[in-house]
């Protein structure tokens, strides 16, 4: 029979065998169940991350609170640089009625003549200088009727005269004559006739000497050119149009060489002779005048084209205006607009935006606006 202790050695050997092994697969179970462990404490982790993503505060869901940011009151004058427009001078000759010898001639070149005086005598016999918005062609005896017989009329009460208020020459048109010849020294109107060869036709009221074609002590024939003429424009144009945005509506007033000018609100064309002369004789304008001419290497400056020049201007009445930031406006349609004060809807117009701030005015009182703009504030107007 066999001896127990040895089977009791062979099976402790037999486990001393096995025990490496056990303790390797006790390892492996061990380090994957920590594995494992941190597997689900990352899951855990970010499942709550989830669930923190998805259950966001109130303030983060595309909601943006507005601010109550106080506004500037002030005055506003709208103050920018016009571009004045100015049509070329024309030349036109005038002509001798008259042949003889120049006895007197003041007219030299760029000297102003007016109609109704006189700069020019020949054979010692003043000329007065007469415009008429029809050219003289024929004599005009008393009882001859036309346009030219109104232009006379016309311009004959123009220079402060009694003539008639018709188309046909009287004995008022006669006497009313006869008192500018007066006036200047030159010869009255014979045989109740105004004769083609009593006066020099001007083309226009006023003009300038471009050209003097007469010498003193010279001859002249009837028909000859006796000078000629620059013929001033009798209007201007004021561009309405910035480079970005618009003009503040209102009268508004210009400044030309030291002086003030009221422009009527969105008048362009100005004909008035206080604004035309002050232009024509600024000098913005002369040298604007001189460039242009130069640049046509001394071509007549009679040709045709524009002069374009600058001044200042601004808003005869500054606007009472108050300044907010862009966003606080809403419901804008052109240049009306709403703000909000503390939840009370207000109405404005808007007038120009300048420097990131909008200046608007109100017709009633506010000194705070909501920024941005409450997106359910009610409307205005």
């Amino acid at each position: 029979m066999d001896d127990p202790s040895e089977a009791t050695d062979s099976s402790d050997a037999a486990l001393e065998t096995m025990q490496p092994e056990r303790r390797h697969g006790l390892g492996v179970t061990f380090s994957v169940a920590v594995l494992m462990a941190i597997v689900l404490v990352c899951l855990g982790a970010g499942g709550a991350f989830l669930y923190t993503r998805t259950q966001q505060p109130a303030t983060f869901q595309g909601t943006t609170s507005s601010d109550s940011v106080a506004v500037e009151s002030g005055e506003f004058s709208d103050t920018h640089n016009v571009s004045v427009t100015v049509a070329q001078i024309r030349s036109q000759s005038v002509m001798s009625p008259i042949s003889g010898t120049v006895t007197h001639a003041d007219c030299s070149a760029g000297a102003q003549i007016a109609s109704g005086t006189s700069c020019i005598s020949v054979d010692d016999r003043a000329l007065p200088f007469v415009y008429l918005s029809v050219p003289a062609y024929r004599d005009m005896p008393v009882g001859v009727k036309g346009n030219d017989a109104k232009a006379l009329n016309d311009e004959l009460r123009h220079l402060g005269y009694a003539a008639p208020d018709s188309n046909t020459v009287t004995s008022a048109t006669i006497a009313a004559y006869n008192a500018l010849a007066t006036a200047i020294g030159a010869p009255n109107a014979t045989d109740n006739t105004i004769a083609r060869s009593d006066f020099i036709w001007l083309p226009q009221q006023t003009v300038t000497v471009a050209d003097s074609k007469m010498t003193y002590g010279g001859t002249i024939g009837e028909g000859d050119e006796m000078f000629s003429t620059s013929i001033l424009p009798t209007s201007v144009t004021f561009s309405r149009t910035l480079s970005s945005g618009t003009l503040a509506a209102g009268d508004r007033t210009v400044s030309i060489n030291g002086e003030q000018y009221t422009i009527p609100d969105g008048m362009t064309e100005v004909d008035d002779p206080d604004v035309v002369n002050a232009v024509l004789a600024s000098p913005e304008y002369a040298q604007a005048l001189s460039s242009a001419n130069g640049a046509a290497d001394g071509a007549d400056a009679g040709g045709s084209g524009t002069i374009q020049i600058s001044y200042s201007w601004s808003l005869a009445t500054p606007l009472s205006v108050v300044s907010v930031p862009p966003s606080a406006l809403y419901d804008v349609d052109g240049t009306q607009g709403c703000v909000v004060d503390a939840g009370t809807p207000h109405a404005v117009s808007i007038v120009a935006s300048q420097l990131g701030r909008t200046m608007v005015t109100a017709d009633d009182a506010f000194d705070h606006v909501d920024v941005p703009a409450p997106a359910r504030a009610a409307t205005c107007r």
